[in-house]
């Protein structure tokens, strides 16, 4: 479980740095006119944005699923959804120490 937590660590560094290296070099509002007009092309980039959206979604309901659709759960899945690995990477990272390396609780959460 530490290496598997070692790993979620160095990716969030990753994508934290991309991500502010993004904001502050074409702002926040820039992130949606890019992502949206790139699902409209009908090219690569469409086909790798629909992917993102498509396991960021699923993500998103896997978290809500594992708090039975508790108030916790939506906000955890919506957070996942559009927070993307920013924020799943960190809640997974929690969710890794309350489970006490039990990958069972880890994936199942209350549906354990």
């Amino acid at each position: 479980m530490r290496l598997f937590q070692l790993g979620l660590v160095l990716a969030w560094i990753v994508v934290t740095v991309v991500t502010v290296t993004a904001f502050r070099n074409s702002g926040l509002s820039a992130s949606v006119d890019v992502f949206s007009a790139d699902l409209a092309a009908g090219n690569w980039r469409t086909q790798f944005n629909s992917d993102l959206l498509v396991n960021m979604a699923l993500v998103g309901l896997w978290a809500a699923w594992r708090e039975r659709f508790s108030t916790r759960g939506i906000v955890a899945g919506l957070c996942c959804t559009f927070g993307g690995s920013l924020f799943s990477f960190a809640y997974i990272f929690v969710l890794t120490l309350t489970s006490g390396g039990d990958a069972r609780q880890l994936l199942l959460g209350r549906q354990a």
